[in-house]
């Protein structure tokens, strides 16, 4: 659902070097759809199985972009769903770092399958 909220992007006309009008070029819509736990959890899961069927291990700054979340919502969903056994968190050494990446699980390839079923019921509403 998007909502116009009535403000006008305006573009001042110069003449002479002097504002004299205003023209609009637009309008501003705001989109308030806001998505549920299951389209989250399901973005995260997609995201580790693209990348690691590309090859490449998953940072949680790979899975922020690829599922658009900020830190802290990141933070608490990969928790969750690895405490939920849906993911595991794998530490690695990078020359004296230690870089954290993520990988599926069997439940969690299992959960993929059930999620993605349910969105693809739900997204006719």
């Amino acid at each position: 659902m998007s909502y116009n909220l009535g403000i006008s992007l305006i573009r001042p006309i110069y003449i002479s070097s002097r504002s004299y009008t205003l023209s609009i070029i637009g309008s501003v819509t705001m989109n308030t759809n806001y998505r549920n736990s299951n389209q989250i959890i399901l973005r995260i899961l997609d995201c580790i199985i693209k990348e690691k069927s590309n090859g490449q291990n998953v940072l949680k700054t790979h899975i922020m972009q690829y599922a658009n979340l900020k830190t802290t919502i990141a933070e608490k969903y990969l928790n969750a769903l690895e405490n939920a056994g849906y993911i595991k968190r794998i530490e690695d050494k990078w020359g004296k770092r230690t870089i954290i990446y993520y990988d599926i699980t069997e439940k969690g390839t299992d959960r993929y399958k059930i999620f993605s079923e349910i969105d693809r019921e739900l997204d006719d509403l």
